[in-house]
């Protein structure tokens, strides 16, 4: 990743592209930040930025500002472009480009950026789309305290291996907009608090025609959460954390006669610890539980343990591992109204071969298991026969580091997929890029 920069903020914020085949998890669990995090928490790999440092961009300084641009294009093939059993393969072209700016003071920080990634098969048009992104981000020290905020427009698409979504022959376009507001408490002593709300408004595209799943808009909603999170430090470095958290999701279409409301509230409780902020090994697990309940009577509650674990391990200059994993309940992108679980379990490997040669890798786990709605839904678009679904990521790949301004990757990708009332089925993807950046 580009500056050795990873935002925990949805993900949004990196300064690298995903390509054409990359796997996204549910739909809304990826748009919160982790937890006991605020709203401007980035994670940043010092070690191996340094020894990069001699090819990084130097990007553009105008008085307290500092502006990166980059591009790249992107060519490869695909077995499968339209991501479901018996799906077309078809040649790719990805464009794709970023500008960010920061500026920095003692007590304030700002950044702002926007991204944009545009995908077109040669010979399966129906699959191409245009997605991007902008945010603000940034926060102000006041005196032991730190407010900070961020704002997220996102225009996406949904594919039919997303966790939870429908199995339809096209990409869903939808749009997100996420509010995040954080406050960092410290006091005189060990223990400090967080503060945290959010907001995420949903917005999906009606596509048209008969066919009722391509009317979208039944699924806009607004997602409300907040929380504070308790960390007491035992030394620097080292701290146990405690977060409460409650969540409000309203739909924001009437449900059609005869449909349950659909909206719900729920509550979670997680203790965990924290460890390495720096040094060759940072670990972070979050434990506890959560709940949710329907405004309808009809449609039971769900409870389910929470976890949220993250281990770094570097072990040389040249080397990070990192493994993830995660468990929890989810609204459903494919709107069964009773959301579903997931787990996903991943682990990455970034090694630096030569100073201008970085090597990477990752295997990643997806499962999501699904409830059975009511009979009563039976022939609607809400309804949900429970099943499982199970995906599997792998990919390698090597960047060639020119300059400053130019590098070469090299990547290739197999994913084992299963979309919802299918079998299981392969895609390989294979992609060349050249990356430009001041």
């Amino acid at each position: 990743m580009k500056k050795g920069r990873v935002i925990s903020i949805a993900g949004l914020f990196g300064v690298c592209f995903l390509s054409a085949s990359s796997s996204k998890a549910q739909a809304l669990n990826g748009y919160f930040p982790d937890l006991g995090s605020g709203a401007d928490d980035p994670s940043m790999d010092a070690q191996q930025q340094q020894i990069a440092s001699a090819y990084a961009p130097l990007g553009i300084h105008t008085g307290n500002f500092l502006t990166y641009l980059s591009a790249a294009e992107v060519g490869g093939y695909t077995t499968n472009a339209d991501r479901l059993q018996g799906g077309h393969g078809s040649p790719f072209l990805n464009n794709q480009a970023q500008l960010e700016t920061s500026n920095y003071s003692p007590l304030t920080s700002v950044d702002a950026g926007m991204s944009v990634d545009d995908i077109r098969y040669t010979s399966r048009t129906l699959q191409d789309r245009t997605n991007w992104t902008a945010y603000l981000r940034g926060h102000h020290d006041f005196g032991r305290n730190r407010a900070a905020l961020s704002f997220t427009h996102e225009n996406s698409t949904q594919m039919p291996t997303d966790l939870g979504a429908l199995a339809l022959d096209r990409p869903i376009p939808y749009s997100v907009n996420t509010l995040i507001l954080s406050d960092t408490l410290s006091t005189h002593g060990r223990v400090s608090f967080i503060p945290l709300a959010q907001a995420v408004d949903y917005n999906f595209t009606d596509l048209g025609g008969d066919n009722p799943y391509l009317n979208q808009s039944y699924r806009n909603r607004v997602v409300v959460d907040e929380g504070v999170t308790t960390r007491y430090e035992f030394a620097k470095g080292s701290m146990a954390l405690l977060m409460l958290r409650g969540t409000e999701i309203k739909y924001l279409e009437n449900q059609q006669q005869g449909e349950p409301i659909r909206d719900s509230t729920g509550f979670s409780i997680a203790g965990g610890y924290d460890f390495g902020l720096t040094g060759p090994i940072r670990f972070r697990v979050m434990g506890g539980y959560q709940v949710r309940y329907f405004s309808s009577n009809s449609l039971r509650s769900i409870q389910e343990p929470l976890i949220q674990a993250t281990l770094v391990w570097v072990p040389t200059r040249l080397t990070t591992v990192k493994i993830n994993v995660n468990h929890g309940i989810d609204d459903s992108a494919f709107e069964n109204i009773v959301g579903f679980t997931y787990t996903t379990a991943g682990i990455s490997v970034r090694h630096v071969l030569a100073r201008n040669i970085i090597l990477n890798g990752s295997l990643e786990y997806q499962l999501a298991q699904y409830g059975e709605t009511p009979s009563f839904l039976q022939n609607t678009v809400l309804q949900q026969v429970g099943s499982r679904q199970k995906n599997l990521n792998f990919n390698v790949g090597a960047q060639w580091l020119l300059d400053r301004h130019v590098s070469l990757d090299l990547e290739y990708m197999f994913s084992n997929q299963r979309t919802i009332d299918s079998s299981t089925y392969g895609i390989n993807t294979i992609s060349l890029s050249a990356r430009f950046a001041l």
